[in-house]
């Protein structure tokens, strides 16, 4: 079945409700226990039938159930998802700042060991972050920051930066000379020259690797189990494999979880359409206008 794409998510269907079902029998199963049989008792009395007990009796009996257990996971799913978000902007903001900086000196300002420097850099791109584990979590727990923000922060913000030198770097060597030669004669300095030509002309690069960055973070699973393991401090990443198991896996949740990022991924695609819908539309219009006025003008002559 699981090889027919007709039935393959019926049965994944099928298979999630019936492992789910004993759990859920046995948590209102409990909650019916406590009501009194003189309720039941007085609605017989009063002429109801089955389905009348069970939506004016049984259904707001199971609601504080219901509401309590969807309350637990929507806190807990909250926290986890304002922590992701802590941790992603700070090491994201740090790195791109502190990179820029640098890749600028790499780019323009020449300096004894400019390249082997660079180099340097670029060579710590081939060192997997599993490998420094040990020596960080040493490092982290003589300074005390475990079970903090910072930790992760600092990991993360060391992790992604020889990436975004290398991407910057590369990106600003392209801005051609004779604009940055223009600004110093008029008088700019290199502070001025990088915040006010560079970073407007780097628009594209910065934002592309914000994003990668921000992915790369927001899905970081092994630094945010070993360094931040207090529940109130867990990632939403970290906190989601707290529900796979060895020998089971709660997807109802998972997914439950992981529906405000979908959401959110959902919103972002269509004004992303509707954006680039609307400067088609403005590109297409200035051509067809342009070939107008060209038109007019051949015909003129």
């Amino acid at each position: 079945w699981l090889g027919n794409m007709t039935f393959a998510l019926p049965t994944i269907m099928i298979v999630i409700i019936w492992r789910e079902f004993g759990f859920g029998t046995m948590l209102f199963l409990a909650r019916l226990m406590t009501v009194s049989e003189e309720i039941f008792d007085a609605a017989k009395i009063d002429g109801t039938n089955w389905f009348q007990r069970m939506w004016y009796i049984v259904i707001p009996q199971l609601g504080t159930v219901i509401e309590f257990y969807t309350f637990i996971s929507l806190i807990t799913m909250i926290i986890w998802f304002r922590n992701s978000t802590i941790v992603t902007l700070l090491s994201v903001s740090v790195s791109t700042i502190i990179s820029a900086f640098a890749a600028y000196s790499f780019a323009r300002i020449p300096f004894a060991g400019k390249e082997r420097i660079f180099n340097f850099i670029i060579s710590l791109m081939v060192i997997p972050p599993i490998v420094m584990i040990i020596p960080l979590f040493v490092i982290i727990t003589r300074i005390k920051l475990v079970n903090t923000y910072w930790s992760a922060i600092i990991i993360y913000t060391g992790l992604i930066l020889p990436f975004s030198v290398y991407l910057l770097r590369n990106f600003f060597i392209t801005i051609p000379e004779s604009i940055i030669d223009s600004a110093r004669i008029d008088g700019c300095n290199d502070l001025g020259i990088f915040l006010r030509i560079i970073l407007p002309l780097s628009k594209s690069a910065m934002i592309t690797l914000i994003i990668v960055n921000s992915l790369w973070v927001w899905n970081e699973l092994l630094i945010a189990m070993i360094f931040l393991q207090k529940a109130e401090l867990r990632t939403l990443m970290a906190g989601l494999i707290r529900f796979q198991g060895r020998f089971q896996i709660n997807q109802p949740v998972i997914i439950s979880m992981e529906l405000p990022i979908f959401i959110e991924l959902k919103v972002t695609h269509t004004n992303n359409y509707v954006f680039a819908k609307t400067k088609l539309s403005k590109l297409q219009f200035f051509k067809r206008y342009s070939r107008i006025q060209s038109l007019k003008d051949y015909a003129i002559i």
